[in-house]
């Protein structure tokens, strides 16, 4: 359990100390990757991702949640991105809630959406 708080607590902080790049915008919400996050292991790489929403949304944390950040575990060629950890913030950066990820599979990365633009982000970076 110490294990797990440490990790969230390390996650935490590197997903502050940042450098924001946005990859993907629609009238909806804006990602971000956090370049200074990518770390590369063969064709996989670990990156957190920003998302902040145009409109407080509820995702039944007791408050709206105006951002999200994100840590992906992406295989570059397959093409997939695996959720590790989300952080849930209000409108005053507030951490609402650090989940851990619902799904246990990686997600094929759909063509045109928000994961193409953060999987060609994170997998270019050399």
């Amino acid at each position: 359990m110490l294990a797990i708080g440490a990790f969230l607590l390390f996650s935490s902080a590197s997903a502050i100390a940042s450098n924001w790049v946005q990859v993907f915008a629609n009238p909806a919400e804006a990602v971000s990757v956090d370049a200074d996050s990518i770390a590369r292991s063969g064709d996989t790489v670990n990156a957190w991702t920003q998302t902040v929403l145009a409109v407080e949304t509820d995702v039944q944390l007791g408050r709206p949640a105006k951002a999200i950040k994100t840590q992906y575990i992406a295989d570059c060629q397959g093409r997939t991105l695996l959720v590790n950890a989300l952080i849930f913030y209000d409108t005053q950066g507030n951490v609402l809630a650090s989940l851990p990820p619902e799904q246990d599979a990686p997600a094929v990365v759909v063509p045109g959406t928000g994961g193409e633009y953060i999987l060609r982000a994170v997998c270019n970076k050399r």
